[in-house]
């Protein structure tokens, strides 16, 4: 290679072959051990092959024939740099591609030196074990690498040796692993964090809570060093990794389907391993630690691109859904949504991919650990999965990450909600309190430190790949977000754990009555039993839309702990048809890409609405009431048919908002959907279900039906 005036710049020497036939392997590897006078070359290769090794010893480079893996080199010159390589050869006589060149400088008393420069642990993100200013957790379970960076000083760049890691717990030693490394005396460069890495894939028994580890470098002494002081880790003794058990995270995705949508799109089976496998990689839980679920298609917002009434429903089907103890407000619900732009749309000219509610803050500023944990995505293979941990990282309270201006991307449109806190953006310069960013409009969104993808043990480059929360393509999570991600589910836990305890039942109570159904004789009964601290209530949600205009969408009967705020930004007072009047304070929501905001609130009666007024109280200005007139009576007849033993029909009346649910043992949605079509059930005799119709909001009608 040389420049417009002539002159070499570097040079390159390999072999072409032509024709049909194959060259042989090049050997793996090469090293080399500086002598007086001399050097001894090796190689990775069967002894019994031929050879031919490369060198420079007489000014240019010259081949010599080897009929071993290795030879020693003599009549160099001390203080000489000389460079080998080694190629194969095959009984045609071809000869395979080079190894990389390696060189020494052979000299009286030859100077080499290793030693340990850093130690990590590869867990979807990089966590050194030392000055870890990020105080990244270490979770037991979930696939890790630990990475060994080698340091090397001295006149050779070929150096062959081992690292021995030694582990123990309270129970006693661990395996022991040793790993065989060639180097490269390469200068590290000013981007580059540490020096060579050597890698060990950890075994599950490193992975566990109590592991302590120590790590040799050339435990043997096999290569002479100038200094073996520096080669284990920790100077003395065994280092803490410090594992911890990370709470489960816990997923339910709903398939919800639109009339119009991309309905035939949906395949649960095609893309739930890949789903399930992308956040187990990604998030900070071990894979015996997230749970998923997947509950029965439902019926969402008839308006295909309706994504606040989407999500909106989303978020009613969880309450509804969801324990009424209290003990499943940590669960996320996400629904693989239907509706949205085609597919060919959307990888073509870009749009919204998902919708999630960011967890709202009490008027005290700290979050409302339990809330609005829902989401919404579209299900394209390909793209459901960068989506669902892009939605549900807003559920974690995660704003955006702005890459505005990463240059080897498509344009893409500018996000909202940026977090100007994160570290590896500059951005306009902040002031230090609210914005702590420093200047220089580096916006680029990248993760900013190596991560790491167990499902294919590959790295994931801190340069070229974007944090989860950005809206560029080549996704990962930084360490930024990964450890907001651990707190918020240890917060999440906090807040909700103890909603199962000390729990009081009441006796059982029955209302009897009867429901014709083709034939079939139903009770009409409440046969539950109901924990003292949940009451029986009316649910009432809905939007407040960009205009301001508010929006309810549900009033149903529900039966759960109730959440009781003493102030909030909205007050609600609600008048019953028999006049008793309701008074209370709810919070709302923001979607993470949407102006809109959902709101939901639990009242403690279930009689009929008269009248509902909701004020916003910074301004005690009146932003919705509406009357919903006189009580109506009951009128549907509920038809259910027996098909099998655990089947039954339910005929569809076009009663508007249907909605199924099994009460024992668990709550359970059966079906949530606009009672345009009929539906099978699954349940045995002598199960109690629930069925509630909402021809509008403000009214809605209930039945307890047992199976006979």
């Amino acid at each position: 290679m040389q420049n417009a005036n002539g002159q070499i710049l570097g040079s390159f020497r390999d072999n072409v072959t032509v024709g049909t036939s194959s060259s042989p392997r090049t050997p793996v590897e090469a090293w080399v051990v500086p002598g007086n006078g001399n050097v001894i070359l090796y190689w990775c290769g069967d002894a019994s092959n031929n050879y031919i090794v490369t060198d420079n010893r007489s000014g240019i480079f010259q081949p010599t024939a080897i009929n071993d893996n290795k030879t020693t080199i003599t009549g160099l010159m001390n203080g000489v740099n000389y460079t080998f390589s080694v190629q194969s050869v095959d009984s045609n006589g071809l000869h395979s591609h080079s190894t990389v060149p390696v060189q020494a400088t052979p000299d009286v008393n030859p100077s080499i030196d290793l030693w340990i420069d850093n130690v990590t642990i590869n867990q979807a993100v990089q966590v050194p074990l030392d000055s870890n200013s990020m105080n990244t957790p270490l979770i037991a379970g979930k696939p890790g690498r630990l990475r060994v960076f080698i340091g090397i000083n001295g006149n050779s760049d070929g150096v062959r040796s081992k690292v021995r890691l030694e582990g123990s717990t309270a129970s006693g030693n661990l395996t022991p692993i040793e790993n065989e490394f060639s180097l490269r005396h390469t200068p590290k460069d000013v981007s580059e964090e540490f020096y060579h890495p050597v890698d060990f894939d950890l075994t599950s028994e490193y992975l566990q809570t109590g592991v302590s580890i120590k790590l040799t470098l050339n435990p043997n002494n096999q290569l002479g060093e100038i200094n073996f002081a520096n080669n284990t880790y920790p100077s003395s003794g065994f280092k803490a990794l410090n594992f911890i058990v990370e709470p489960k995270l816990r997923i339910r995705f709903v398939p919800f389907l639109v009339n119009g949508g991309n309905n035939s799109e949906l395949n649960i089976e095609l893309i739930k391993s890949s789903l399930e496998n992308y956040l187990k990689a990604m998030y900070p839980n071990s894979s015996d630690d997230i749970q998923f679920e997947y509950l029965n298609n439902q019926s969402t917002a008839s308006n295909s691109k309706d994504y606040d009434g989407a999500l909106s429903d989303v978020n009613t089907f969880r309450d509804l859904d969801k324990a009424s103890n209290g003990t499943e407000n940590d669960i996320f619900y996400y629904g693989l949504w239907t509706g949205g732009d085609t597919k060919a749309d959307f990888q073509s000219v870009g749009g919204t991919a998902g919708l999630a509610y960011l967890t709202p803050r009490f008027t005290n500023g700290t979050l409302a650990y339990g809330n609005y944990l829902s989401g919404i995505g579209l299900v394209f293979p390909g793209i459901v999965e960068s989506t669902t941990a892009h939605e549900i990282g807003h559920n974690h309270n995660l704003p955006h990450i702005s890459c505005d201006n990463e240059v080897n991307e498509r344009p893409m449109p500018q996000a909202s909600g940026i977090d100007d806190f994160y570290p590896y953006n500059s951005s306009v310069p902040g002031n230090g309190v609210s914005d702590n960013t420093s200047g220089g409009g580096n916006d680029y969104g990248r993760i900013g430190k190596v991560g790491y993808d167990f499902r294919n043990g590959n790295y994931v480059s801190k340069t070229l790949f974007h944090d989860i929360m950005s809206y560029c393509t080549r996704l990962w999570i930084s360490d930024y977000h990964y450890n907001k991600l651990h707190s918020f589910q240890n917060s999440l836990k906090n807040a909700v754990g103890g909603g199962s305890s000390g729990l009081q039942v009441m006796p059982s109570t029955s209302i009897s009555s009867s429901v014709g159904s083709d034939g079939y004789a139903m009770t009409v009964a409440d046969t539950r039993n109901v924990p003292l601290n949940i009451v029986d209530g009316t649910y009432i949600n809905g939007l407040i839309r960009e205009n301001g205009i508010l929006e309810i969408r549900n009033t149903l009967q529900l039966s759960k702990k109730p959440e009781i705020l003493d102030n909030g930004p909205f007050e609600y007072i609600l008048q019953t048809v028999s006049g008793e009047i309701f008074q209370g304070y709810f919070l709302a929501s923001k979607a993470d890409h949407s102006p809109v905001l959902g709101f939901s609130f639990f009242v403690k009666t279930q009689e009929q609405i008269k009248v509902l007024q909701i004020i916003r109280t910074s301004d005690l200005k009146e932003i919705f009431r509406e009357e919903f007139g006189p009580a109506t009576a009951a009128k549907t007849v509920v038809s259910l048919e027996r098909i099998s033993d655990t089947q039954w029909k339910l005929r569809a009346t076009n009663k508007g908002r249907r909605i199924v649910r099994r009460l024992q043992p668990n709550n359970r949605v059966l079906v949530f959907d606009f009672d345009q079509e009929d539906k099978i059930i699954k349940g045995v005799e002598g199960e109690t279900i629930e069925i509630q119709y909402q021809p509008r909001p403000g009214r809605t009608e209930k039945l307890l039906i047992e199976l006979r």
